[in-house]
């Protein structure tokens, strides 16, 4: 079976600047982006994907929802930094979005 999966964001900064790069607070705001900027690299791909999906009546699930919350999105999880660089997940950020794919796959009944 065939799934289409979206994209997780792109950031700005290398993850270990947000344990690292001085205060807490401000490595946190430092380490996220407003929902609007990701939304400039999701217009890049998404279109292409949602079309692909409709035409083939295949599933696709956009992957960065349990890495973004309605106003923004972050390296972090609390204290737990989920990329291993800008652009690549670490073990647990990994684990956080193969979760969230496993779920969705079986809301799509497309696991056995």
């Amino acid at each position: 079976e065939v799934v289409l999966v979206g994209d997780i964001p792109r950031f700005l900064v290398e993850p270990e600047s947000c344990l690292y790069g001085g205060s807490n607070n401000k490595s946190k705001l430092h380490c996220s982006m407003p929902m609007s900027e990701f939304n400039k690299q999701l217009s890049i791909y998404e279109p292409t994907l949602l079309r692909l999906s409709e035409a083939n009546q295949i599933p696709y699930i956009p992957i960065h929802e349990p890495l973004c919350e309605a106003e923004s999105c972050s390296i972090l999880s609390g204290e737990v930094v989920l990329y291993r660089d800008n652009n690549h997940l670490n073990i647990p950020g990994s684990v956080l979005v193969g979760d969230y794919i496993s779920n969705r796959l079986l809301h799509y009944g497309t696991t056995n």
